[in-house]
């Protein structure tokens, strides 16, 4: 096989592991410490969650699942 055949194999090579940088340098605004234990769940199909992230809730609270739906909560 040529080198000048291998060049786009090797051009997709390196663009492939470079994505995956990327990827794993997204920050996802994941904030420390854990989410507490929920004690009960609601009856509802599909409760409203009032945050989807950690990034949507103020100073350190964390977004997590609550009783019904998630909302932001002090770590544990």
């Amino acid at each position: 096989m040529r080198s000048s055949s291998l060049f786009p194999i090797l051009v997709l090579v390196v663009l492939g592991s470079m994505a995956t940088w990327a990827v794993e340098g997204v920050d996802n605004g994941e904030k420390p410490g854990n989410c507490p234990v929920v004690e009960f769940q609601c009856l509802m199909l599909n409760p409203p969650n009032l945050c989807e992230t950690d990034s949507e809730c103020k100073d350190n609270l964390k977004c997590c699942q609550g009783g019904c739906g998630k909302a932001c909560f002090l770590p544990v």
